[in-house]
């Protein structure tokens, strides 16, 4: 009887052993994943920046110039905006002000009340580029 409770109580403790190295190792496997992860997700930023800065370069800058070549002076339009309405503005500026939306006339001035419209047809990737970089 004794044997058997010796061998029960080693068998529980060797399984109680093993289990916890099975948890600890997807508890590891999981954060290695998470860490993966995160590096992905900042290099998809990293890139969408990018994109965004060169969609920016070759269809903003041209007429808003930016001071310095790495200054945004359009950082925090996106936030005052929002995104749905700076896509409305970037694609059907001249109907905005036709039908005379006083936020498309206030950005209009604010920017240099330039004599062009906006009437872009970015892709859905370009303009969540665009935006992440006007962020």
């Amino acid at each position: 009887m004794r044997t058997t409770l010796l061998l029960l109580i080693l068998a529980l403790g060797i399984g109680g052993i093993y289990l916890l190295n099975i948890l600890n190792s997807g508890k590891k496997k999981r954060e290695a994943y998470e860490l993966r992860n995160a590096g992905l997700i900042y290099e998809n930023k990293q890139l969408q920046m990018e994109l965004g800065k060169n969609v920016a370069k070759a269809n903003c800058m041209t007429c808003h110039g930016f001071k310095y070549k790495t200054e945004n002076y359009l950082q925090g339009v996106v936030q005052w905006l929002g995104p749905n309405y700076l896509k409305l503005y970037l694609t059907k500026q001249d109907s905005l002000i036709k039908a005379k939306d006083s936020i498309a006339i206030i950005l209009k001035s604010k920017f240099g009340n330039m004599a062009n419209s906006h009437n872009f047809k970015f892709t859905d990737r370009e303009f969540d580029a665009l935006i992440e970089f006007m962020r």
